[in-house]
């Protein structure tokens, strides 16, 4: 039989098996039901905070395709422009810097007015934990092979959040755009803050916010101190520059 003959044959063979599908039913049978559209969930659900549909999660089927996700400099993106792509690049990078800072730091054991300021007095249990928390988010954000996710479909006016339990996906929001690259509540900051919320690297919990709040804990509160995420933040922002 020639090549042409036998292709012929198959493709016979082929609308056969179909016509016999379509005889007993469904041909290209799947039971997915889609029951919601992206964006009636939009509209029911962006005003609502990420604790609350922690809370209370919602299940839904949808349908459709991811629209970005890119791999950059060794970080995921997803939802993300180019633009925003590069900027978070460039908070991930300063991030990087400011967990070896102060992971070296306290490598160093130097108990000046930087460690007392955001993490109380001094013990050596707790200069321990807050040793191996700086150690595990440097590791953390150290990682390069897309393991660091940045989200970009965050539209609440708050700066960041994650969930604990899902590493390393971090959702970048409003504030985290307008906010400077260093410094005081910073784009960099703001990544070793919610790095540190991940149970997998220090477990960190949300406390208190801003800085005059994060030194009160620390002055009574030291073991609180090391639970909050905003005393890891402005202990690696170190702004102004302390000892």
């Amino acid at each position: 039989m020639s090549d042409e003959g036998q292709e012929n044959r198959l493709i016979a063979e082929r609308r056969a098996k179909l016509q016999r599908l379509r005889e007993a039913g469904n041909a290209y049978p799947n039971d997915f039901r889609r029951d919601a559209l992206a964006d009636e969930l939009l509209a029911a659900y962006q005003s609502h905070s990420a604790e609350a549909l922690a809370a209370q999660p919602v299940t839904v089927n949808v349908a459709g395709r991811l629209m970005v996700k890119r791999v950059g400099g060794g970080i995921s993106f997803v939802g993300c422009s180019a633009t925003q792509s590069a900027t978070a690049t460039d908070a991930v990078n300063q991030a990087r810097a400011y967990s070896e800072n102060a992971k070296g730091y306290l490598a160093g054991g130097t108990v000046g007015p930087r460690y007392t300021t955001w993490f109380g007095a001094y013990t050596s249990s707790r200069y321990g934990t807050a040793s191996q928390h700086f150690a595990a988010i440097d590791s953390a954000m150290d990682q390069n092979n897309g393991e660091i996710k940045i989200n970009c479909g965050c539209n609440q006016n708050y700066y960041a959040y994650v969930y604990p339990t899902r590493p390393y996906e971090i959702f970048v929001c409003r504030a985290f755009w307008s906010a400077p690259l260093a410094g005081t509540d910073s784009k960099g900051g703001t990544l070793i803050h919610e790095m540190s919320h991940f149970n997998v690297v220090a477990g960190t919990d949300d406390i208190v916010y801003g800085q005059t709040g994060a030194k009160n804990l620390a002055a009574s509160d030291p073991n609180g101190a090391l639970n909050n995420a905003d005393n890891h933040e402005y202990f690696a922002e170190n702004k102004p520059a302390q000892n």
